[in-house]
């Protein structure tokens, strides 16, 4: 078993778009962490969704709302996402680190991990912006940073910690501090993301839906865990790459098409 003691594994969802444990993405989320949980010893468990043993965390508030990161109408939209993700997560951790999963991006291959990951204090996937979805985080680092005022123009939680990056992308962004980028190769071996660079450096330690996957091989990250059947991975390949097309052109309601059976056990214990 992986020992990441030092470790908190965290996922987040509001699921306000449809408001139900049959959600794909947290029916899915109620599943994969069990599985992960047989691999890989973490430090600490935070789940946070309506349904369960912290779901009194959705209603925190934070301060302040930054303009870029603006509420607007629905207390529990994207935006809302992004701020909380940035002023109020890193101050609910109790571990030196933490790992943000999701539904379409989380660890695969163990053995890859590499304790070089722990040099760079914030690890995605991706090129000059990491994506947040399947990302290591230094606790201390982002506390930090959840008190700086500006965000740089970036409507993204992600795209806003990448300025902080020191690489020849983020030169320009003013913050007040600059951490440790990754190099490629390091990049490439904690999250697959693209295929050419999977064909290069082989599959990394974890994985994150991006358009420079393809079917076959978002299929294959499902087909690995052993948890789904065949229908369901049908189902969660298809949602994938709904995901890729604008949202203003399919309706909210579409998402009630792909309910999956979820973990009753998951929402009681975390």
């Amino acid at each position: 078993m992986l020992d990441l003691s030092n470790v908190t594994l965290v996922s987040i969802d509001s699921v306000a778009d449809h408001y139900s444990k049959s959600n794909i993405r947290l029916a899915a989320i109620s599943r994969i962490v069990p599985k992960l949980l047989k691999e890989i010893k973490f430090g600490d468990i935070l789940m946070i969704n309506p349904f369960g043993k912290n779901k009194e965390l959705l209603n925190e508030d934070f301060v302040p709302h930054w303009k870029d990161f603006c509420l607007n109408n629905n207390p529990k939209n994207i935006a809302w996402l992004n701020n909380y993700l940035i002023k109020k997560l890193p101050h609910l951790i109790k571990t030196e680190w933490y790992l943000i999963i999701q539904w379409d991006g989380f660890p695969t291959n163990t053995e890859q991990w590499s304790d070089k990951f722990f040099e760079y204090h914030f690890l995605g996937g991706g090129h000059s912006v990491f994506n947040g979805g399947f990302s290591l985080r230094n606790t201390n680092t982002m506390r930090i940073i959840s008190e700086v005022d500006d965000t740089f123009g970036l409507g993204a939680e992600d795209g806003f910690y990448s300025c902080f990056l020191d690489n020849k992308w983020t030169k320009n962004k003013n913050t007040p501090f600059k951490i440790k980028w990754a190099q490629e190769d390091i990049v490439n071996k904690f999250c697959s993301w693209d295929l050419s660079k999977i064909s290069q450096y082989g599959d990394a330690f974890g994985w994150h839906r991006y358009d420079r996957l393809s079917k076959s091989y978002i299929k294959s990250r499902f087909s690995s865990l052993s948890i789904f059947s065949d229908n369901e991975i049908v189902k969660l390949v298809s949602y994938c790459l709904l995901k890729e097309i604008e949202f203003k052109f399919y309706e909210t309601t579409a998402i009630k098409l792909f309910d999956m059976e979820y973990n009753e056990d998951f929402f009681d214990n975390y």
